[in-house]
């Protein structure tokens, strides 16, 4: 946006409570072009990088870019993030089926070690637990109940003080 207003840029830490004269200054635009005008492996190195989900922290200092140009990189290539996205989680299925088979051939084949069986065998099934849906861990909580506790409850059933569920 070409303008001749003085640009300042608003931080929480430097919102003013007023702005004295609005008329001169105007808000700043992050756009992300002058990157992807004057370093454009920067740029697509920045979308990649955005794809594969790395910290905004670490891409400021290998990429040397503002978190600003970062925001709005990622949102000039929202579709191009997400089309990178799918094509990862595509290639991650690929060697996961991969690795499995090979894992798989190695054990008909007695070639995987005993003390490396057990280990194989649970992150398998909490791998195969999560493509389902199902839940990869189960916390159990026990309470024990002395006799005095149902005692106690049953009487307060006879009396009429606790509620009674009808299971079936």
């Amino acid at each position: 946006m070409p303008t001749k207003k003085k640009r300042i840029s608003h931080h929480p830490s430097n919102l003013p409570s007023k702005i004295d004269n609005p008329e001169e200054t105007c808000p700043s635009v992050h756009s992300a072009e002058r990157v992807f005008r004057d370093r454009p492996q920067v740029y697509h190195q920045c979308v990649q990088r955005l794809a594969e989900g790395a910290s905004i922290r670490a891409m400021q200092k290998e990429l040397n870019v503002s978190w600003h140009t970062i925001a709005a990189i990622r949102t000039r290539e929202a579709t191009v993030i997400s089309a990178t996205k799918e094509h990862i989680r595509g290639l991650l299925g690929v060697a996961a089926q991969l690795a499995i088979e090979r894992l798989i051939d190695l054990m008909a084949r007695d070639k995987i070690p005993p003390s490396v069986m057990p280990v194989a065998t649970g992150i398998l099934i909490d791998k195969h637990r999560a493509m389902e849906g199902e839940p990869t861990q189960t916390i159990e909580v026990k309470k024990s109940v002395s006799l005095e506790d149902v005692r106690g409850e049953l009487e307060r059933i006879r009396r009429g003080e606790s509620e009674v569920v009808e299971v079936g």
